[in-house]
């Protein structure tokens, strides 16, 4: 395991997500009922200044991506927003947590919170899938949570690293009978979850080929499918045009066969890698009108990407932060 690289780094990183952090421009502006003062720095700017990983990467702050969402759900595309939250902080490899005090070893790891909250008719759907992946060497996530809710209930799921076996221990738990309470040994493999965070890490590195991988907990989720290891194909493509970005795109597809379903991720073929958009098509779960369901396609597409230390920025006033990230739901 890394030990973390400095205290320094480590001092700018444990402030992340701080229950009781307050940025104290935001509370004079509140009491006098001012506004706050953007300074709204976009990613692409921000990667113009800080052109390595490290510099990008380890600079106390995060990079927050907005996305107009179609989702699938019930044989039909509902609009929506997803938010894709990257950032890096110390994480303790033993206990799976995030670092926030003490000296045991740790490692760096880039995290990425994926939300997505859309809308079925009268009610909504929020979903948020964390993944926890060493940012400054290679190896396995090391943990992978999520939650949804939605108006019938709500369902949670864990999966973590076990280095003793080789492989993940998973925890389900859900309100629908099929699904119940589950506790499920995984064998070690690639997680379709994490591909965000390896894109961003460095797509290069991306297997290609026939794979053994673990679908989308989302997919699976909203699928009702077991959690099982599958076989699909991957491909990385060369940069080329594509209409989620003006810059060069690269494409990461996993096709599946059983059952049939393609995911394709669309990142800038130039370093930070920004995520700009992706597509995931498969068998509608639900066809409203009966026969056989047709198959839909889930797409995101980039509409911002701001740096911001989003975890100081939760005072009132701080609201027109998300204005400058186009949040709409």
């Amino acid at each position: 395991m890394i030990r973390t690289t400095s205290m320094i780094l480590l001092a700018s990183l444990v402030a992340s997500c701080g229950g009781e952090t307050r940025n104290s421009s935001s509370s004079d502006a509140r009491k006098k009922g001012a506004a706050v003062n953007l300074d709204v720095t976009t990613s692409q700017e921000f990667a113009k200044k800080h052109t390595d990983f490290k510099s990008y990467w380890f600079r106390g702050q995060a990079e927050l991506n907005r996305f107009e969402l179609q989702q699938s759900r019930y044989g039909e595309l509902h609009e929506g927003e997803a938010v894709m939250v990257f950032v890096t902080e110390p994480f303790l490899p033993d206990k799976q947590v995030k670092q926030d005090f003490g000296n045991d070893p740790s490692v760096q790891v880039l995290k990425n919170n994926f939300y997505r909250r859309f809308y079925t008719g009268v009610y909504p759907y929020s979903i948020m899938t964390s993944t926890f992946t060493p940012a400054l060497t290679a190896g396995p996530t090391i943990k992978l949570t999520q939650t949804v809710q939605e108006w019938c209930g709500h369902v949670f799921a864990q999966l973590n690293l076990n280095d003793a076996r080789d492989g993940f221990d998973a925890t389900s738990y859900s309100y629908f009978q099929a699904e119940g309470d589950e506790k499920l040994a995984l064998p070690g493999t690639l997680l379709e979850d994490d591909l965000y965070t390896r894109i961003r890490l460095g797509p290069d590195t991306l297997p290609t080929g026939q794979i053994d991988i673990l679908p989308s907990v989302t997919y699976l989720r909203l699928a009702h499918k077991k959690w099982t290891v599958r076989q699909a194909t991957a491909t990385l493509s060369d940069p080329g045009q594509s209409d989620f970005s003006d810059a060069p795109v690269r494409t990461y597809k996993i096709e599946y066969t059983n059952p049939d379903r393609v995911l394709a991720i669309h990142f800038e073929a130039a370093f930070p890698y920004r995520v700009v958009g992706f597509e995931d098509t498969y068998e509608a779960i639900f066809n409203p009108e009966g026969g056989q369901p047709e198959k839909l396609t889930t797409v995101g597409r980039l509409t911002k990407s701001i740096m911001l230390d989003y975890w100081t920025k939760n005072g009132t006033a701080d609201a027109a932060w998300r204005d400058a990230l186009g949040l709409v739901q």
